[in-house]
């Protein structure tokens, strides 16, 4: 009997200290810190519309979508202004586990490219050059699925401005110059999944949902001569959409 009462106490000892640690786990991702490179590789699906008013009853809407895939930034895929989209950009983001699985965070991208345009079929080439950035705060829940799984649903806002300069074009006695920009913003729901590779280091697999609140396309441009210098400049309304799965690398500590 005296061994049965202490076989029966170690048994309660040891669930006692497993429940304890369970109850632990939450406690210990409390203050994690994840720092990620996100939307490295991928592919999606895109739309944009450009909605240009021309009075008070006239506008015409001009719309493209692509299925484009991108390697590190590079994509198929270019928006209304010739630039490549910002969908596709990669990004640096930090995100904090504040309470037990809430997580809070902020991703970053900067973008540069150029792009080159023949003219008239004259053998002339013009080169273009766009520049961008984004910001997007944003929230999640994280809930582990056993040991090498990571499920992370997380939910935010991006803003982007991306915007495109040609060289001045000369022609007799005139110059000419023009510029163009994009504004967005967008909600963005992004669930993705934690694949732990080593310890502390995960490959991400995000099914990327990105939906527009509100955006602005603008164009302005100029002529110098001798007369002097006639500038014109236009804004239209710009909606775009994207929805794909994106790669990337999650680090935690």
């Amino acid at each position: 009997m005296r061994h049965t009462h202490i076989v029966m106490a170690l048994l309660g000892a040891l669930m006692a200290t497993s429940v304890s640690a369970r109850a632990d786990e939450p406690q210990k991702l409390t203050g994690r810190v994840y720092l990620g490179i996100e939307r490295m590789t991928g592919f999606g699906y895109t739309s944009s519309s450009r909605t240009q008013t021309l009075s008070a009853t006239q506008s015409t809407i001009d719309t493209q979508s692509a299925f484009s895939f991108n390697f590190f930034g590079g994509s198929t895929y270019y928006s209304l202004t010739g630039a490549p989209v910002s969908f596709a950009a990669p990004r640096l983001a930090v995100d904090v586990n504040v309470l037990s699985f809430l997580t809070v965070g902020l991703a970053a991208y900067l973008s540069w490219g150029s792009f080159r345009d023949s003219r008239n079929g004259a053998g002339a080439t013009e080169t273009s050059h766009v520049f961008g950035f984004g910001l997007a705060p944003r929230v999640g829940v994280t809930l582990p699925i056993g040991d090498r799984l990571i499920f992370w649903g997380r939910a935010g806002v991006t803003y982007s401005r991306l915007g495109s300069a040609t060289p001045t074009r000369t022609s007799g006695a005139n110059t000419a110059d023009s510029s163009g920009y994009e504004s967005l913003f967008w909600v963005n729901i992004e669930p993705t999944l934690l694949v732990k590779v080593v310890e502390h280091v995960s490959v991400g697999a995000t099914f990327v949902v990105d939906l527009p609140v509100a955006g602005v396309l603008g164009r302005s441009s100029s002529v110098t001569g001798p007369t002097g210098t006639i500038t014109s400049s236009s804004s239209d309304d710009l909606s775009a959409w994207n929805v794909g799965l994106q790669l990337g690398l999650t680090a935690w500590f």
